[in-house]
């Protein structure tokens, strides 16, 4: 059994399911959180809190365990979704309508998260993220959605809410911007690498 000073030497940091090549943003953000966690491992050394994860969820009843890993891995990788741009949109609409950072990060994950049967076969958000395959692109009829969802528990509803309370801090702040600033970077430069395909073709 890992000690609470290397407990994080225990933790993977992989979500449930891998980063899509066909999402740019899935990747980034994924990359960006591990290198994170490593980092910060070294960086928190012996404190009560072995990596940054340990910090985000301290206010959690029960120790950090794996699933909590997998679960927040998981939720960041989303993070460079659609999906993921729309929390992060919504957030900011309600910063500007005089919500403190935290109180809008968490009101929008609410609502994006609420169970809509006109929206997404009725799946909550969290469920098609930790869902074991692609729920709303790969299940077509909505009656066999019951089968798919996954068991989550309150811990796993709880860790996504810890990362999303972080987000607006000024460590995640960073993360954002840095990560966002690396899928702009991609996105050019695979515009630009499209563009002189297209000229290449077009000149032969």
């Amino acid at each position: 059994m890992p000690t609470s000073q290397n407990a994080h030497l225990a933790l993977d940091h992989i979500p449930t399911l891998p980063a899509r090549e066909s999402v740019v943003g899935e990747g980034v953000f994924l990359s960006a959180w591990q290198q994170l966690m490593t980092d910060s491992a070294q960086g928190y050394g012996e404190g009560p809190h072995p990596c940054l994860l340990h910090s985000i969820l301290a206010h959690l009843p029960d120790p950090v365990e794996q699933r909590n890993a997998t679960v927040a891995a998981t939720f960041v990788k989303w993070l460079g979704t659609n999906g993921g741009r729309d929390l992060l949109d919504r957030a900011d609409r309600l910063k500007g309508r005089g919500l403190i950072p935290v109180q809008a990060y968490c009101a929008a994950w609410a609502t994006l998260n609420r169970r809509d049967p006109c929206i997404s076969h009725g799946i909550r958000t969290i469920e098609g993220i930790l869902g074991p395959i692609e729920l709303v692109t790969e299940v077509d009829n909505y009656r066999q959605i019951s089968k798919w969802l996954p068991k989550l528990s309150v811990a796993d509803y709880e860790t996504v809410e810890a990362v999303v309370e972080w987000l607006p801090s000024r460590e995640g702040t960073e993360f954002l911007e840095k990560c966002q600033n690396q899928i702009q970077k991609l996105h050019r430069a695979q515009r630009q690498a499209e563009l002189d395909a297209f000229k290449k073709r077009s000149s032969q």
